[in-house]
């Protein structure tokens, strides 16, 4: 049985009381009394006839207008034409629209993915009546998920312009994000309504990576996922981008050991659909001014996936931009299937000079027919050449000594540093000065080393002590071990290494275990540590620290006297130098805390999660830049095969239960399925009743005229009321 509900019973209340006011009116109305004169009498048969007319369409009138209010009254309090006794529970849709990197990919049909999404999305939304209770929340889920309209609310105007604004970005879906956001801001116990997910994911870069962890979102009634498409297509994806050397200095090295390749970067690319042979072209360009420095072919082989590419760079390429490094970006020509992430940027610092400190004894008489390992660490570096500068510091007054605008600090002699010596070596170690230690081969006291785990905690793990080799050995004739530090500090003469280390020999050394945060750099030829250094990346800002547990003195290797002396040297102080001053180089959507403002050297400013790949530089209060920070896209799955809709489906129903899944690429309407109005929520009236007062009130008008016009004709012809 059809029944009658109302939306706003108040104003509803108050249209009902208004009808009391013609009522009002009508009674209180003044009544006439005619007089009577000699020739009325004749007329009052005819008076009394017209009379009950008049009276009737008066009422007829007061009818009519009260039947207005009536109208006017329902029709502002929402009437509803349908079953009230049946759930009436409007609807909430969370729209969660997958604007990651995935998203600027191009379907089947040729519209970009996000361009689907945001038009499905809309009329999705039109399908909503906010008079029935529907209510709707967006929440895009490029990392980290963002609530760019919660709570869930009525104002779906606001919802739609959010909506028409989402852009692709350069980061990774976070789908444990997205469903957080549900289950934290828009599944509230106290709320009635029917809770629907609208999950609009892009079809690439289904991993089981992608699949939400252990997560319950109670009152989800059901999900809607889009269709991904299900036949490959080709994509190219550069996944990586690194320098050749981690510093660069504007002059010569005087290093012959080493190639003539002053600088460059090694390029790591990926493709999809690796069925064909193609080709490609990778273009290496200044972002600050837009010149081209380098434009190379690229041929892919048929099955080949993934290739890995080195162009070199002339000393003469390198621009210096704000805060004293240089950027390069490396970008596909052709445009493909997903363009953003076709390009990467790397930087590193540009030094006219580097001040290096050296702590030695140089008034102990104890060693006079060696030659003091700080002129075999000076020579090597190359200091007469101009690019190094060296301070010689005497180890016993070094604490007054030492300058700290130092770019790094090698500790020759650390048996004859006093207390006030290593206190002051920890401050600039906790500043972030870079510090190289070796064994002390003026004494062969090892006190010092109970220091080392004060300077850094977790550097060693055991108790350091000397061990002689009779007869002598060599190097490990490899640089690259799994657990070692040499690929990061020492990744620039890798090649050369084995060459080098052939010759070398160590009669004696320390014994180096390596501590938790510590890993091995070196190893002789026995595969036992001889060189260990700190990881270098520290939370704290502290710098980097190098043990050697060589003495560069011939008592102990003849390490020093060899080619491999110079290229070790000098490839250790441009990375430890690096550290300090190369940019940061993060991946767009990372959870990363920076603690400074960022000004952007290209383009806008720096969006606040740092979706958007960008180039910047940290600003100080002054406005000074400091550090570069460098945001590259997140392409680590956007060469992945597109995912078929039953396998996505399968990764989010295993961590969110049985839900109601459909597809929405199958509805030929967005009101059909899980989204229909399965409660008899009824038909508003509202506009039928407005037209019924229309009408209503054209109909008072004429009689009102006619009312009126028969008032004043009835007065006129039975005489003078008083």
């Amino acid at each position: 049985m059809m029944g009658l509900s109302v939306l706003h019973p108040g104003l509803l209340i108050a249209g009902l009381l208004c009808v009391s006011i013609p009522i009002l009116v009508h009674l209180l109305r003044r009544k006439h009394r005619p007089i009577s004169w000699g020739a009325m009498r004749f007329l009052e048969q005819a008076y009394k006839k017209r009379r009950r007319l008049i009276t009737l369409e008066q009422l007829i009138l007061l009818l009519t207008r009260c039947a207005i209010i009536l109208c006017i009254a329902g029709a502002v309090g929402s009437l509803i034409l349908g079953s009230g006794s049946q759930d009436q529970r409007g609807r909430t849709i969370v729209f969660v629209i997958d604007n990651s990197i995935h998203s600027a990919g191009l379907l089947e049909s040729g519209e970009q993915s996000i361009e689907y999404q945001r038009r499905r999305a809309l009329e999705l939304l039109r399908t909503l009546d906010p008079t029935k209770g529907d209510r709707a929340a967006l929440i895009t889920a490029a990392a980290p998920a963002r609530g760019d309209a919660i709570p869930a609310t009525s104002e779906l105007g606001l919802v739609r312009s959010r909506i028409e604004s989402i852009e692709a970005t350069d980061a990774e879906r976070d789908i444990d994000g997205a469903l957080s956001l549900i289950e934290t801001n828009i599944t509230d116990a106290s709320d009635s309504s029917t809770i629907h997910a609208a999950l609009m994911f892009s079809p690439s870069g289904w991993t089981s990576d992608n699949s939400p962890n252990d997560l319950s979102i109670s009152k989800l009634d059901s999900i809607l996922i889009d269709e991904p498409t299900s036949s490959p297509q080709s994509n190219f994806a550069i996944q990586s981008m690194n320098p050749l050397r981690p510093l660069t200095t504007l002059g010569s090295l005087n290093n012959a050991s080493l190639s003539d390749e002053i600088q460059g970067v090694r390029i790591e690319l990926s493709r999809s659909d690796a069925s064909t042979s193609q080709q490609s072209r990778i273009e290496l360009t200044d972002p600050s001014r837009g010149d081209q420095l380098s434009l190379q072919e690229l041929q892919w082989e048929a099955g080949q996936s993934s290739k890995l590419v080195t162009i070199s760079l002339g000393p003469d390429q390198m621009i210096r931009s704000r805060g004293g490094w240089a950027v390069v970006r490396a970008s596909l020509v052709e445009n493909d299937l997903n363009p953003r992430d076709n390009t990467r940027t790397t930087g590193f610092p540009i030094r006219s000079e580097m001040r290096v400190g050296i702590i030695d004894t140089f008034t102990d008489n104890s060693m006079p027919n060696s030659i003091r390992a700080s002129r075999w660490v000076r020579a090597a570096l190359g200091a007469d050449e101009g690019v190094i500068s060296v301070q010689m510091i005497e180890a016993r007054i070094a604490e007054d000594r030492i300058d700290p605008s130092l770019d790094a600090l090698f500790i020759l002699a650390p048996a004859s540093l006093s207390d006030r010596g290593w206190a002051r070596v920890q401050s600039l170690h906790d500043t972030g000065m870079p510090i190289v230690l070796t064994a002390d081969a003026g004494s062969l006291s090892l006190e010092w080393t109970n220091r080392l785990n004060e300077l850094s905690s977790g550097l060693l793990d055991e108790e350091v002590r000397v061990m002689s080799f009779g007869p002598p050995i060599g190097l490990s004739s490899t640089l690259t071990t799994d657990g070692t530090a040499a690929p990061i500090y020492l990744a620039g003469i890798e090649q050369e290494y084995p060459r080098l280390a052939s010759s070398v020999l160590l009669s004696r050394s320390l014994v180096l275990e390596p501590g938790p945060n510590a890993n091995v750099m070196l190893m002789d030829s026995a595969q036992k540590p001889i060189a260990i250094a700190t990881r270098p990346a520290s939370q704290d800002g502290s710098g980097p620290i190098v043990l050697f547990g060589l003495a560069f003195d011939v008592l102990w290797t003849d390490l020093q006297a060899r080619p491999l002396f110079v290229a070790l040297l000098h490839e250790l102080t441009r990375t430890l130098i690096s550290q300090s001053q190369s940019p940061m180089i993060l991946t767009a959507g990372e959870h990363t805390d920076i603690n400074a403002e960022l000004e952007r050297l290209i383009g806008g400013d720096a969006d606040a999660d740092l979706r958007n790949a960008g180039v910047y530089v940290q600003v100080d209060e002054l406005g000074s830049g400091q550090r570069g920070v460098l945001i590259n896209p997140d392409a680590r799955h956007t060469t992945l095969d597109p995912t078929e809709l039953q396998n996505a489906q399968q990764l989010l129903a295993n961590q969110l239960g049985d839900l109601t899944v459909q597809d929405l690429g199958e509805l030929d309407s967005l009101a059909d399925g899980v989204f229909t109005d399965d409660h008899d929520l009824g038909k508003s009236i509202s506009l039928l009743l407005f037209g019924i007062a229309l009408v209503l009130g054209i109909l008072d008008f004429v009689l009102a005229r006619r009312c009126s016009y028969r008032a004043v004709h009835t007065a006129g012809s039975t005489g003078v009321a008083a």
